[in-house]
């Protein structure tokens, strides 16, 4: 799933506390974790091993940053950070070794399209993938090969997403902003075919939350609102072809998110206080609340997300991303 980056960063007050080690249960291979700490007056990139063994800093240039990520295979590092206004780039793309050595500097700037970089990711270790907003309802996601520093690919649209195997770009289609009903067109497309598309005249249908992919690679998935019945219809595509339309039941309440437990099963997630939650077994193609296995596979991996989040907060950072050997 791509994050939101923010080049003006809260920065909010935490107690620096010296390098401490706590007992992961999910830490039994190599670990580790790169984050951001408040040095003086800006957040700088530190790393440590999973147990919180071994912290070091790796930045010390005093400018806000986005949080940082490790490339798949763990030795290199991304972030951007805000440079400013005026004939410069507006922003940069800077990747690191993990010892702290810069290997490339992707200077970001305004005009040619896009006005601000919202958001990057690693597609492999020799490619990154950063969007650069247009307009509120659109962006460009731009491919650059990381050796070069060069931008290799384009594409135009919103909720981009790469399939697990990294051989798919889901994305939704190009939407004109402020467009007559008449034109607007909410689709999918996956490598720049549309595999499925909302009827242009029906404007009070979109797609909903971002495109999800199995774990597999085989299959896409994503909610299709109905803004005037208020209906969510689960799509789920194979090979790009609309395998099924699910209407979710009257019961559940707006979708915040969908998430693939395994290659079979989606979680829905409910916009509730209380977090409600059920699951789409495609299988049986139906929807039912979840079963005590799959809370208590969930509540494993709450306690484990938890365990991490204490880890940040004693080593006194924020927005961490984890890595660990396969």
């Amino acid at each position: 799933m791509l994050r939101r980056l923010l080049y003006l960063i809260a920065l909010w007050s935490l107690s620096v506390v010296l390098s401490s080690t706590i007992s992961l249960g999910s830490n039994q291979r190599e670990g580790k974790v790169a984050f951001l700490r408040k040095e003086a007056n800006a957040w700088e990139v530190w790393i440590a091993k999973a147990d919180g063994s071994d912290l070091r800093r790796l930045t010390s240039d005093g400018l806000g940053k986005s949080p940082p990520l490790w490339s798949p295979n763990g030795t290199k590092i991304v972030y951007s950070h805000g440079v400013g206004s005026g004939k410069g780039p507006m922003a940069e793309i800077v990747i690191i070794t993990a010892e702290g050595k810069q290997v490339q500097s992707i200077p970001i700037f305004s005009g040619n399209l896009i006005n601000a970089l919202e958001g990057i990711e690693w597609i492999d270790d020799y490619r990154i993938g950063y969007i650069g907003d247009i307009n509120p309802s659109i962006g460009q996601y731009r491919i650059v090969d990381v050796k070069s520093g060069k931008v290799v690919d384009r594409h135009i649209g919103a909720w981009f997403r790469w399939s697990p195997d990294k051989k798919k770009l889901a994305q939704s289609g190009l939407i004109v902003h402020f467009a007559p009903a008449a034109t607007q067109n909410y689709s999918v497309q996956i490598n720049r075919e549309t595999v499925y598309s909302l009827p242009k005249d029906v404007l009070k249908h979109r797609i909903k939350n971002y495109l999800t992919w199995s774990p597999d690679s085989k299959h896409l998935a994503f909610i299709e609102y109905h803004d005037e019945t208020k209906k969510n219809i689960l799509i789920v595509l194979a090979e790009g072809e609309k395998e099924l339309a699910r209407e979710l039941p009257a019961e559940m309440k707006e979708v915040q998110d969908i998430e693939w437990l395994d290659e079979k099963i989606i979680l829905l997630r409910e916009f509730l206080p209380e977090g409600g939650k059920w699951k789409f077994d495609l299988t049986k193609q139906q929807v039912e609340p979840l079963d005590e296995e799959t809370k208590r596979l969930l509540a494993a991996k709450s306690v484990e997300a938890s365990e991490r989040e204490q880890l940040i907060q004693r080593l006194g950072g924020q927005d961490p991303d984890w890595w660990f050997a396969k």
